[in-house]
């Protein structure tokens, strides 16, 4: 090895500069990257510890790996041709001396689908001559993306992926029974999988319930992210009895909680942050009644449909039961933007007395609340956020308002309060009445930090009054965002343009008025 490759400055360049190519959907842009990777570790073979694991620790490709068997017997593709490699010849054991030497330092890898459409002809034959048993014995991270599509062939290979060492899986296994099936060997192959992220929808020849069956045998699970597809009952119960599970997103919960009533201990002990994308309320509710003893710190749960007042009142008394008064630290409840006629809206209203119900969180940091009708007014809104004094993140969203349906109730009084009872707040989504100034705004500046402030469809009628007044609030706001998006002359709604000209120049006035307020109060007392 030449005495250059010594020096760590030099090493750390030549690594830097080799181009592992995370997107193989052009896999010429890598060729040359492999060569180079594959070239240095037959060139220098005394290379260790740090060296090594900076050039194999994180691979996207298996073109490197391959480049280190024997030349007569695989051949790769050409450059700048997707084609596949070929094996020109039987497969003997000292193929591995070379490859084998540094197969243990790739701790993480990506395999996309490109890359796998390339190798996927050869590869059962490699991983049942590998002597390591794991093409990557040390494999820690595994990401799998998009492999799983039916017109791929020999998916069953990947499993030489799944060694005992593998801590973190991201898993995609759309559609495909065999992927689902290499999923179920998981608590025997990789006992000590800690992060597991799954795209997973169910067809035909793949049982729902494989998917219970082997994340129950995950013993030592942490965090749990399905991106897709319906969790039942009987799965949720099977999560439940993993004491190390803390984290879990699901991506969707069905109706059906029947299975639930036949467990009697809570579940998800140890749960901290649980994750919902797309659920009804009351099947939220079913689930938070099982889950008394976790203490969770972030809880997200988005409604399929529009909750109606008794079914919210059901779910927050049952959350004041379930949820740690002085841990929670994150509520976000979000219903989607449908709507109803103006008949059916009083079924919907989220009241002062349900919205006081949440006050039992002192801890909240982060809050967000939307609904079809919000009943909030400046002295509720005052009294509410007089509860949460570490509040840094809040969204109160009334789809009534948003769409234009209703003018907002609270008026710029309710900023006011907010920069009183929350000193810490970063960012805000609130529609109010910008056309009804306070009779006198505050004289000298409050230390709030917000920066971003999402005012929707909120009325306004000048720019510069609310400027002076939000000026002595929120010195360093940078940003009001309306949501209104440029249109064509024709399509343009003509009200929504001027309110959202109006508040834009706002935001231009404050830091004028923010330093005329300044230079006032460095003169003291006249």
């Amino acid at each position: 090895m030449h005495r250059c490759l010594q020096i760590l400055e030099i090493l750390q360049l030549i690594c830097e500069n080799i181009d592992y190519g995370i997107d193989l959907e052009a896999p010429s842009a890598t060729d040359q990257s492999a060569s180079t990777l594959a070239a240095l570790s037959r060139s220098c073979r005394i290379w260790m510890g740090p060296a090594l694991a900076s050039l194999w620790e994180h691979q996207s490709s298996l073109d490197p790996f391959l480049r280190l068997l024997p030349t007569n017997l695989l051949e790769p593709p050409a450059f700048g041709n997707s084609r596949q490699w070929r094996l020109l010849r039987p497969v003997i054991a000292t193929d591995w001396d070379r490859a084998n030497v540094y197969a243990p330092w790739v701790k993480r890898f990506a395999l996309t689908r490109a890359s796998w459409v390339r190798v996927s002809n050869i590869f059962p034959i490699l991983s049942a001559c590998s002597p390591l048993a794991f093409i990557f014995p040390c494999l820690r991270s595994f990401t799998c993306l998009h492999p799983a599509m039916p017109e791929l062939p020999n998916i069953a290979s990947l499993r030489t992926f799944f060694p005992p060492s593998l801590h973190r899986l991201w898993f995609s296994c759309g559609r495909n029974s065999t992927a689902a099936s290499l999923l179920s060997t998981l608590p025997n192959s990789c006992p000590n999988v800690k992060y597991l992220t799954i795209s997973w929808t169910p067809a035909s020849g793949a049982s729902s319930h494989t998917v219970p069956l082997f994340l129950s045998g995950l013993r030592s699970l942490v965090k749990l992210s399905m991106e897709d597809g319906e969790c039942n009952s009987l799965i949720l119960m099977h999560l439940g009895q993993l004491s190390t599970l803390t984290d879990m997103q699901l991506y969707s919960v069905s109706n059906d909680m029947s299975s639930l009533q036949f467990t009697s201990s809570p579940l998800f002990p140890h749960l901290r942050n649980l994750s919902i994308s797309v659920v009804e309320i009351w099947s939220a509710t079913a689930l938070m009644e099982h889950c008394s003893n976790a203490s969770l710190i972030s809880l997200a749960l988005d409604f399929s449909s529009n909750p109606t007042t008794v079914a919210i009142q059901q779910l927050y008394d049952v959350l004041t039961r379930t949820c740690g008064h002085k841990t929670l630290q994150s509520l976000i409840l979000r219903s989607v933007r449908a709507g109803s006629s103006h008949a059916d809206q009083e079924r919907y209203r989220v009241t002062k007395s349900l919205l006081h119900k949440l006050t039992v969180f002192r801890a909240l940091k982060t809050l967000t609340i939307s609904a079809m009708t919000l009943s909030l007014a400046d002295d509720t809104f005052a009294d509410l956020t007089s509860f949460w004094p570490d509040l840094e993140h809040l969204r109160l969203i009334a789809m009534d308002v948003a769409i234009g349906r209703a003018e907002p109730q609270m008026t710029l009084r309710s900023v006011a309060s907010l920069a009183k009872n929350c000193s810490r707040m970063l960012s805000l989504t609130l529609q109010v009445n910008g056309t009804e100034m306070p009779p006198s705004g505050p004289v000298r500046i409050c230390g709030v930090d917000l920066s971003y402030w999402h005012v929707g469809f909120s009325p306004i009628s000048e720019a510069i009054p609310v400027a002076r007044y939000l000026s002595a609030l929120f010195p360093r706001l940078k940003k009001i965002d309306t949501g209104y998006r440029e249109v064509s002359e024709e399509e343009r709604d003509h009200l929504a343009h001027e309110r959202n000209r109006l508040w834009r120049e706002v935001v231009t006035q404050i830091p004028h008025f923010v330093a005329a307020r300044q230079e006032e109060q460095g003169w003291g007392p006249l």
